[in-house]
């Protein structure tokens, strides 16, 4: 038995990772799909969101695959060191940015005006709502008043 302590295997690294990038693409479709409920922005960003974690996931499984085959092959201190900073740099960003783009999703379906005008049915008052009006009566029309003919002025041919 070893005494020092040594990293995880690539497999269980990648093993690691993988149910995370299935469930953030999970939640990408899961925000497509629900995209008439939650309004276009949040559904939107909520997709990218996850995208952008999956993503981020993705760089975790290259970042130990190539630093793996780099201390394996030909070892370059300062190559290695170089590829290391740029994973290093590159993995707050990327999830930095999906998770801002899942805050605003939220932030946005929260703010999203209700699409439907109708109360919610434990709004509605306990008691029925008044009949309909009788409906109007129809009177039969009398015939317009007739005046007596006024005289015509007599026609003067000249």
């Amino acid at each position: 038995m070893s005494e020092t302590v040594e990293p995880f295997s690539n497999g269980i690294q990648i093993g690691l990772r993988v149910p995370v990038i299935l469930f953030a693409l999970a939640g990408v479709v899961l925000a497509l799909v629900l995209i008439r409920r939650l309004g276009a922005l949040a559904g939107i960003l909520g997709a990218l969101g996850g995208l952008f974690v999956a993503a981020d996931q993705v760089v975790n499984v290259a970042w130990v695959l190539q630093l793996t085959s780099m201390a394996n092959g030909d070892f370059d201190p300062d190559e290695y060191t170089t590829v290391n900073n740029a994973y290093t740099v590159a993995d707050p960003i990327v999830i930095t940015i999906g998770v801002a783009l899942l805050v605003g999703a939220l932030a946005a379906a929260a703010l999203r005006k209700r699409a439907d005008p109708r109360p919610a049915p434990y709004q509605q008052a306990p008691f029925p709502q008044q009949p309909p009006p009788f409906p109007q009566q129809q009177f039969p029309q009398q015939p317009p008043q007739q005046f007596p003919p006024q005289p015509q002025p007599p026609f003067n041919a000249q």
